[in-house]
């Protein structure tokens, strides 16, 4: 069985950059995510350097899996050769250069290439794993036993690269390849994503069975968070080849050198009577449940996760085994740190408007931690 991607991406600039220096392509068969770095030295000329020579070559991905890592290193090197010609013509790039995630169908199988911190995680049957490895200087001291993955996550060069295509340095690229399966799901992501957002939010997300709604709410969830860098989100599931459509099915590029869309979704092909019959099924069940689920859906609180204050989407109840809430944010505030008052309330949830008025009431939660924490009687502010 020959297999394809049902994909989806976008990219956002984020809250805080000027200029969106990310790139991603979307392809039935080739998905890739750039993150361009150097500034004012053009990140995103490289990061779009390297896409476009990707999508360029995209006539050439062999349908053999064993010329796999002949056809990605040639790409990538031609790439960064012409990184470094744009340096040696130009020496205010010097200094740019980009990350580089992508993933392949290979007839029965998912080849990937990787370097830098943009990463790719596969959901399958519900477990979300990350099948790339970061080549930063915390991850670095991570694997040798320095640090763990929890002090990575806030270590003050937590972005530190220690491989890129620069145009100067070789490229030295993890190439691999997985087996796959029909109904796999694969993320490819920018750090403007992972940088705020937690892998268990990406799980819960990457499960919603409508892979737009699902990246345009990881989007979403970076901008809440304050998206300091830009975000780009592709979710591309494994399906059979045969059910690709005829048209809608050409690359598209978005971020930094992005085309008239910036986003596609390649659906399966299904038949008129199906459609109709489909559609007036949800009609009936959109009715019924649409205006609870948004209600839901824009309910925030304020509650405990693991001894820490942590913020909520959704309400604090359950319905049966079903969980009317999914955790945002856990925050390093102890719950036991809180005053008498606090922690009454936060026992009990708080409710909030956003995300951004629950960051703003639990920094006044640890300002009155302080206080109590300096006083010589029982705080009860």
């Amino acid at each position: 069985m020959s297999f394809a991607f049902r994909f989806v991406i976008q990219s956002n600039v984020g809250v805080i950059r000027k200029s969106n220096e990310d790139c991603g392509l979307g392809s039935p068969y080739v998905v890739a995510v750039a993150d361009g770095m150097g500034g004012h030295a053009a990140g995103e000329v490289a990061s779009a350097t390297v896409i476009q020579t990707v999508k360029d070559h995209l006539n050439e991905l062999p349908g053999n899996s064993s010329e796999y890592s002949n056809w990605l290193i040639s790409t990538t090197n031609l790439a960064h050769s012409t990184i470094g010609d744009l340096i040696a013509a130009d020496s205010e790039k010097r200094g740019m250069g980009t990350t580089f995630s992508t993933i392949a169908v290979l007839e029965d199988k998912i080849g990937i290439g990787h370097i830098g911190d943009s990463r790719i995680y596969r959901l399958r049957d519900g477990e979300l794993k990350q099948v790339s490895v970061d080549h930063t200087y915390v991850q670095s001291l991570v694997d040798s036993g320095e640090i763990t993955a929890e002090e990575a996550a806030i270590h003050p060069r937590r972005n530190l690269l220690i491989r890129a295509i620069d145009g100067i340095h070789d490229v030295a690229m993890d190439i691999d390849q997985l087996d796959a399966e029909l109904g796999d799901r694969f993320l490819l992501c920018s750090d403007g994503l992972t940088g705020v957002i937690s892998d268990g939010l990406i799980s819960q997300q990457l499960q919603i069975k409508d892979q737009t709604v699902a990246v345009a709410q990881l989007i979403e969830f970076a901008l809440a968070a304050g998206a300091p860098d830009n975000v780009t989100v592709a979710i591309c599931e494994v399906i059979n080849d045969d059910a690709l459509l005829n048209d809608g099915t050409a690359p598209i590029v978005v971020g930094a050198i992005e085309s008239n869309e910036n986003s596609t979704v390649v659906t399966p092909r299904i038949s008129k009577s199906l459609v109709l019959k489909i559609a007036a099924i949800v009609v009936l069940l959109l009715s019924s449940v649409f205006a609870a689920n948004t209600w839901i859906n824009n309910q925030w609180f304020i509650g405990v996760n693991d001894g820490n204050v942590s913020i909520y989407q959704g309400i604090d109840q359950e319905l049966g085994p079903v969980s009317l809430n999914h955790l945002v944010m856990r925050t390093d505030l102890p719950f036991s740190s809180l005053s008498q008052n606090d922690s009454d309330a936060v026992s009990h949830g708080i409710s909030i408007t956003d995300l951004n008025s629950g960051l703003t009431l639990i920094e006044e939660m640890m300002l009155r931690s302080l206080l109590c924490e300096d006083a010589q009687d029982v705080c009860i502010p």
